[in-house]
């Protein structure tokens, strides 16, 4: 096997190589917007205690009167370093996303090569790529998302589980992880913990390794910390009222459900598709083999489909709220990727195929955000230039214009509509008076 693969995973590591790359040039690249201009201020280059200040003021202020949420804080780090540092750390996550889903599926060797191959199909099957390249949903979304697919990936076969149990300073790194994971969102954590504990409960002797179950404690204990902040009740109250919602009654769920499967259906249709064919393939192949797969593996559905439900509770319905089911589909379709690719010839023409598809993919993404990107600089030089001047420093302030390119939102979510209706956060982070064209001042 190992002289089989190592001649033969040029192309996907050349495939992920590309991938990689194209991120960080389009993450380097991508504007600010929306909502990250209320959590970064403009700094000289190497003020570092300004830009230190600033985030000790920010981060209690936020975590108590808006949202506590371990990517929140985040977000305000690493929008407030030199972008080069969240560039790296950025590029980190690309490669931590794909190491993880690469780790989820146990059975067989090859990580590395399952890495790549994620990566690789990174441009083709993502639904929407604003976790990728938008400042603050990267570090409040993807980042913390690492948190639980770490609790996941350490629960997806006997042997792991374990592990968890039977080493002290492993458990406890991983109660660690789980109790931070718990702190990431409303509707991930317990879906993750719904998960490790059934996979735990599949052991036969369970009651031996019930060390096994103080990373799911702590992952529960993270979200109930959460979910006692009051600031988070706050947030949700406001939002409650920003969607006009009344009684929570049997036909509200089941109106917002059918909202919800219908968004996750629409952004992320092409990776369903993919994912509910290699689940076929992999379980003709589970059948036909002497060799049979752990069934924590196909367990993995039920924090997929746990994370798409919840979402129905809130009243509204943002597509990266799915991101941990999208995670967990786009592993089932790299672990029947890996499979074709070590199955013979026929198999690897078909992943490169694919491979190549998704290097297109990239290609075209990069010149969608080199176009967005010229738009946005193009208004901020505006800015830039008029700072120190009279249309700045006085009411009505300087005219600008929104930014609307107009691309698909799997490509591009343009925030540009609450930065325009939030106008002071704007206006503070450049500190220019601003007006919109044909507004009256």
């Amino acid at each position: 096997m190992r002289g089989y693969i190592t001649p033969g995973r040029t192309i996907p590591w050349l495939a992920a190589s590309f991938a990689l790359v194209v991120y960080g040039v389009i993450f380097w690249m991508a504007p600010l917007q929306g909502e990250d201009f209320a959590f970064a201020r403009r700094f000289a280059e190497g003020d570092f205690g300004a830009r230190l200040a600033w985030m000790l003021q920010k981060w209690p202020d936020q975590f108590l009167h808006w949202n506590a949420r371990l990517g929140e804080q985040m977000t305000i780090l690493w929008l407030n370093v030199p972008p080069v540092a969240y560039l790296v750390a950025a590029c980190l996550a690309f490669v931590g996303l794909h190491a993880l889903v690469a780790a989820l599926f146990p059975l067989r060797p090859g990580w590395r090569l399952r890495l790549a191959l994620s990566a690789g199909l990174t441009f083709l099957l993502w639904p929407a790529f604003e976790v990728f390249f938008w400042k603050t949903a990267n570090a409040g979304y993807l980042h913390p998302l690492l948190l639980n697919l770490l609790c996941v990936a350490a629960f997806t076969s006997a042997p792991r589980v374990r592990r968890v149990a039977d080493r002290g300073g492993y458990c406890a790194g991983l109660c660690l992880a789980g109790l931070l994971a718990g702190f990431s969102f409303e509707n991930v954590p317990l879906a993750v913990a719904a998960y490790m504990l059934v996979s735990w409960a599949l052991l036969a002797d369970r009651r031996h390794h019930w060390r096994a179950l103080l990373p799911v404690v702590a992952v529960v204990v993270g979200w109930v910390a959460l979910m006692l902040v009051p600031s988070t009740a706050y947030r949700r109250s406001v939002y409650r009222q920003i969607y006009s919602v009344g009684d929570t009654d049997l036909a509200y769920y089941l109106g917002r459900a059918s909202e919800v499967s219908l968004t996750f259906l629409e952004t992320a249709w092409p990776l369903l598709v993919a994912s509910l064919v290699a689940l076929a393939l992999l379980v003709h192949w589970h059948r036909r083999s002497r060799v049979r797969q752990d069934p924590r593996v196909w367990w993995l559905i039920l924090p997929a489909v746990l994370v798409v439900g919840s979402v129905s509770a809130a009243p509204y319905t943002e597509p990266r709220a799915f991101l941990l089911a999208w995670v967990l589909m786009l592993a089932i379709v790299v672990e029947a990727a890996y499979r074709l690719w070590c199955g013979g010839v026929l198999g690897r023409v078909l992943v490169a195929v694919l491979l190549v598809g998704s290097l297109g993919m990239a290609l075209k993404t990069l010149s969608i955000y080199r176009d967005v990107a010229a738009q946005f600089d193009t208004r901020e030089q505006r800015i830039l230039d008029h700072l120190g001047t009279s249309e700045c420093g006085s009411k009505p302030g300087l005219t600008i214009e929104p930014v609307t390119p107009g691309y698909s939102a799997r490509y591009f979510n343009g925030r540009d509509a609450w930065t325009m209706q939030n106008m002071l956060v704007f206006e503070s982070y450049y500190g220019c008076w601003l007006t919109l064209d044909g507004a009256d001042g």
